[in-house]
């Protein structure tokens, strides 16, 4: 039972480090955007 629980942890933790990369990935994104905008 405890190893399911650790592969449970393991996979919720991946899912922080996908969410940290996707926001970084967004904010990212928008910064070029507005980069763009601005030179326009």
């Amino acid at each position: 039972m405890p190893h399911s629980g650790n592969r449970l942890d393991l996979i919720g933790e991946d899912d922080k480090f996908f969410n940290l990369h996707l926001l970084m990935a967004f904010n990212f994104i928008l910064n070029l955007a507005g980069r763009i905008s601005l030179v326009q």
